[in-house]
């Protein structure tokens, strides 16, 4: 028997807009063919010393299962009612509902009719206020040449060819085998000989560099280890294998003995690099190859420029509508469906990053349904894209090409956890589009330096606003469950 075949006495009371009480009267009717057929499965797979397997005496298993049976199928069958009762009165609820305090103690051996009330938060209703009276700017870089001359170095540098040279430069890549002295110069016993790599471009100290250069292959070096690696205990301890907290007791001074030097040559700049960066005859000359630099700087500044300027239209618009919640019932919501993340003490403290997630995922929706916003699975794939291309700007990688790109961003897509990411993406991506329809939008060009200011303000502010949505485990997503 299902919860709609029966007739269940269910009735809900609104105390505001936001919050209601459902009250539910389980009576016997209600529940006892639910426990009877309980039972009665109890009562087949029951194995008892004395009797064969299903013919265990009925008061027996009463005696032994009854009580725990009631209260399994009352419960079940109050969780039944409730949610179809919130899902065929289209309740939007926020978090899931939660007993009522005033709900009376059951005795589970002496009742027969049962009465439980559950407070529930609902969604509140708002209006968008958005207009084209609402105004923003939008900032952009003039890419000039000595930009374009910056990312053709980097380009070299990326594709540069590594040999070996016999005499270390002030740029190499020194190979050599680090042995710890005591203070007379000797070789401490039990000290640290270890072999690892020294960049001599990275070395602060000029005396101590200079104590590098012009040395050759198999010659030996006496220098301080700290200045070697301008006192970073992090990278100290790596090179040597070595815990972080024993950097310090390390006595400074370290033979190095050379034992290769390598040598990073800047790639030429001829279709041989052209043809490594875009492919094979993509580009032929060094006027295509800086246009092509160009529009790639062009594509990766606008985005960082509309991504700026998203976040400000975003946080502005959204600030402009004051969302209500049913602040109270989700604070008790969370404090019972998340009791190890929260605590009456912190509870008020915590509550703030989930009520200000909640708000904008509310926000979010509303424009989604004020615009009818649909995500199929191009979407997916141009996020999955567009998210790959920053990956790989971001850690100064070449952007493969277009079909080894498309094809990496649709592998991607068939892990799960990634896709959800993407969808999210997506969508944010089709708001954000909607609200700039909605808006008006003014474009200022800036020259590099202040375009890079701009930005560095854009993401301290934004930092700031926002650092306490992450490092934050939120319960938020579940909030909105209805």
């Amino acid at each position: 028997m299902t919860i709609k075949d029966t007739f269940v006495n269910i009735s809900i009371q609104h105390k505001d807009s936001l919050n209601a009480t459902i009250t539910i009267q389980v009576d016997k009717t209600d529940y006892t063919p639910l426990v009877e057929k309980a039972m009665k499965n109890y009562q087949r797979k029951a194995q008892v010393p004395g009797f064969r397997p299903g013919k265990v005496p009925m008061g027996m298993i009463q005696k032994m299962y009854g009580t725990s049976v009631l209260i399994d199928e009352v419960n079940r069958f109050t969780s039944d009612a409730l949610n179809t009762f919130i899902d065929e009165n289209k309740l939007e609820v926020l978090g899931q509902p939660v007993l009522n305090e005033e709900t009376e103690v059951t005795d589970w051996n002496t009742s027969q009719n049962f009465t439980f009330l559950f407070d529930i938060g609902l969604s509140p209703k708002f209006d968008l206020d958005i207009t084209k009276k609402d105004i923003f700017t939008k900032y952009v870089p003039k890419i000039d040449d000595e930009l374009i001359d910056k990312e053709v170095e980097r380009s070299r540098d990326r594709y540069a060819n590594q040999t070996t040279s016999e005499i270390v430069g002030d740029n190499d890549i020194i190979t050599v085998i680090g042995t710890e002295l005591d203070e007379n110069g000797k070789v401490l016993e039990g000290g640290v000989n270890k072999e690892f790599t020294v960049l001599t471009s990275t070395i602060k100290n000029e005396v101590v560099k200079n104590q590098f250069i012009g040395q050759k292959n198999g010659a030996t070096v006496v220098a301080d280890l700290f200045e070697v690696f301008d006192n970073n205990a992090t990278e100290i301890s790596t090179v040597l294998g070595v815990s972080k907290e024993t950097v310090n007791d390390l006595n400074k001074h370290f033979s190095f003995e050379i034992k290769e030097i390598k040598r990073q040559e800047k790639a030429e700049l001829n279709q041989e690099l052209f043809d490594k960066a875009y492919g094979e005859n993509a580009v032929k000359s060094i006027e295509e190859y800086r246009n092509k630099i160009r529009e790639e700087l062009e594509q990766f500044y606008a985005a960082e420029a509309d991504h700026a300027l998203e976040h400000e239209l975003y946080d502005a618009i959204k600030s402009k509508h004051h969302i209500e919640l049913p602040d109270a019932f989700l604070k008790r919501w969370l404090l019972s469906r998340y009791a190890d993340k929260f605590t009456p003490e912190t509870i008020d403290e915590k509550y703030g990053p989930e009520a200000a997630y909640l708000r904008s995922t509310l926000f979010q929706e509303a424009v989604i349904s004020a615009n009818g916003i649909q995500v199929n699975e191009e979407d997916l794939l141009a996020a999955s894209v567009n998210y790959t291309k920053r990956m790989f700007f971001g850690y100064n990688l070449n952007i493969p090409v277009s079909d080894y790109l498309t094809q990496y961003a649709q592998e991607q897509l068939k892990d799960n956890n990634y896709r959800s990411r993407m969808l999210n993406m997506a969508i944010e991506t089709k708001v954000l589009a909607a609200l700039k329809d909605m808006v008006t939008i003014n474009v200022e060009e800036l020259p590099v330096d202040d375009f890079f200011k701009k930005m560095r303000e854009h993401s301290d502010k934004h930092h700031h606003n926002h650092e306490h949505e992450h490092d934050h485990d939120h319960a938020h997503e579940e909030a909105h469950s209805h």
